[in-house]
């Protein structure tokens, strides 16, 4: 299952790049997720979880979550950008259908910018 894999250097790393995309990113929200995007030169994601979703076996399940929520919306995902994910309480909890067309949603707001 090699091709289903995100790569590494498709993963956002470094406070300079996560400061960045915070204090001058576009914001885009929905009920269960905060989208930060801004523009690059090649794509790379993020995924962040707050402590108020729970102990960290329930953010690390959160982050599957949106890991996988990524990964199947790839072919929508605008080109040259950089994304960063964040679940907001409630998510966990959330049919895993809905967050998936929340997304979706959250994904056309976006597109205009590129």
């Amino acid at each position: 299952m090699k091709g289903f894999r995100l790569e590494k250097r498709r993963i956002l790393g470094g406070r300079n790049e996560f400061n960045e995309i915070f204090n001058h990113g576009r914001r885009v929200s929905s009920k269960h997720f905060l989208l930060l995007t801004q523009k690059a030169e090649e794509s790379k994601f993020a995924f962040t979880v707050s402590r108020k979703i729970g102990g960290a076996v329930r953010r690390n399940f959160a982050k599957r979550r949106l890991r996988e929520i990524l990964r199947l919306n790839q072919e929508r995902l605008p080109e040259k950008i950089h994304i960063i994910l964040q679940a907001k309480p409630g998510f966990e909890r959330t049919n895993f259908e809905l967050l998936s067309e929340e997304f979706v949603v959250l994904l056309k707001k976006i597109k205009p910018i590129n």
